[in-house]
């Protein structure tokens, strides 16, 4: 991901993050999105900050059952930042703890709340 310092009205610098892994940039932790959000500043040039949560313990039933051994993700669980620091940077939390229906009916709660009075 590379942002450019000029496009937000700063100074011309260009930030890069996941190169130094050689990871594209789907494949970055919730840590260094966390880091590039939080830590570099940018969540002040963000209108929102949306995070999804659900119970750790049903994280990792859910990644067991898309496949992942219990190691692996145990693992996965572990490296992810803690709810607690997701949290305190969101102004918006989605709780996934139910369906799949269930979250797309709180995503599309939230848009509505979001783009209204905000239609061309």
């Amino acid at each position: 991901i590379e942002l450019d310092d000029d496009e937000r009205g700063g100074k011309a610098q260009t930030k890069r993050f996941g190169a130094d892994t050689g990871k594209h940039p789907s494949s970055l932790t919730e840590d260094q999105v966390r880091e590039l959000l939080v830590e570099s500043g940018l969540h002040a040039d963000c209108d929102q900050v949306i995070t999804v949560e659900a119970d750790p313990a049903l994280r990792r039933q859910r990644a067991i059952a898309r496949g992942m051994n219990e190691e692996e993700a145990q693992r996965r669980l572990d490296a992810q930042s803690s709810g607690e620091k997701r949290r305190a940077v969101a102004d918006h939390i989605l709780w996934n703890d139910g369906s799949v229906d269930q979250l797309r009916h709180r995503v599309d709660k939230l848009v509505l709340e979001l783009t209204r009075g905000h239609e061309a």
